[in-house]
């Protein structure tokens, strides 16, 4: 009796279902980690290899379509989304430098920027020339305002350089009212001279020597008085309409004392 042998079936087709979930595993991993700066690199590496198996996975099988087109998405989402994110992060970062190099030549040139709402309110608040006002430990009285001290800058030192913009030399007036044994106002006190070019200047701003300089004067006890000079180099333009402060050197806790020269 013959036996009729039935022939074995083909074997099926490989369904290329493991490219598909390795496609869709990636997208996820690289859409997890795309809005992390820089860190993301490895997003979009991770990303684009998941875009490479997702699209063989779609070229060459059927068999699991839905999840390579899935990780094809989330491939695509994650190296635009970050793309952006890391221009977005070095913009803010070119920013940051900038500003700090600003504020780093402003400090070197002497004076630094003020914001219209504290320009506005220094206005405000201003005082008199030769109105005494408290300054941490001392009462402080700018008592008069060389607005153009070009020729008693030159003839406090001959040494003394043009200015840049034009010399304000201003008189002060202080007294002791605190407990140490000894003060000095010159390293006590901080004076600027605030212009109408929105920009606050500082003493250094001024290389000059003047005629009556804080550093000369005495050291003071408590009720000790004194007067001296500071020196401001200001635009020529910025100077009418200015302000005088003084504040507490390195204290955050004192108010700021202002005068209008005018």
């Amino acid at each position: 009796m013959s036996h009729i042998t039935t022939p074995a079936p083909a074997p099926a087709e490989a369904s290329g279902k493991g490219l598909s979930v390795a496609a869709l595993v990636l997208g996820i991993v690289a859409a997890a980690g795309c809005l992390v700066p820089v860190l993301n690199i490895i997003s979009i590496v991770t990303a684009v290899v998941g875009l490479v198996l997702g699209i063989v996975a779609l070229v060459k099988r059927r068999n699991g379509r839905g999840l390579a087109v899935a990780g094809v998405v989330l491939s695509i989402v994650a190296v635009v989304v970050a793309v952006i994110v890391n221009v977005l992060a070095a913009t803010a970062v070119t920013a940051v430098d900038d500003a700090v190099d600003q504020a780093v030549t402003d400090a070197e040139n002497g004076y630094s920027t003020v914001a219209p709402e504290e320009a506005a309110a220094a206005v405000d608040a201003a005082l008199a020339l030769g109105t005494p006002a408290t300054v941490g430990d001392y009462t402080v009285a700018i008592t008069a305002v060389n607005q153009d001290a070009t020729q008693a800058i030159a003839e406090a030192n001959e040494f003394n350089e043009p200015a840049v913009g034009r010399y304000v030399l201003v008189d002060v007036s202080v007294t002791y009212n605190g407990t140490e044994p000894e003060a000095n106002p010159w390293i006590d006190l901080d004076l600027g001279f605030q212009g109408t070019d929105a920009r606050n200047y500082s003493t250094a701003s001024c290389s000059a020597v003047v005629p009556s300089p804080a550093i000369n004067g005495p050291a003071l006890r408590t009720g000790g008085s004194a007067t001296f000079q500071e020196c401001f180099d200001v635009p020529a333009d910025a100077v009418a309409g200015g302000l005088v402060s003084a504040d507490e050197t390195l204290s955050f806790t004192s108010e700021q004392a202002v005068w209008s020269i005018d």
